[in-house]
């Protein structure tokens, strides 16, 4: 039952950070408008989406999943 679980939240929680990081990298309008209104650069905007990415794709293998998560969280 804990196995099925953390799969479960492995899925979810790669699934919603790829749509998030996919969004940054795409240039999504309502995402640009928010870092030029934190005065962030578009660069750090692509670099965060990246980063998403590379997380969630990080969820998977199995020596790197702890400091995944921690990482994404830390986002």
């Amino acid at each position: 039952m804990n196995m099925l679980l953390l799969m479960i939240l492995r899925i979810i929680t790669s699934l919603a950070v790829i749509i998030a990081g996919g969004a940054k990298l795409m240039r999504a309008k309502p995402l640009v408008a928010q870092f030029y209104d934190f005065h962030f650069s578009l660069e750090i905007m692509y670099l965060i989406g990246a980063v998403e990415i590379v997380g969630a794709l990080a969820l998977w293998i199995p020596g790197l999943t702890l400091w995944a998560f921690s990482g994404l969280v830390c986002l």
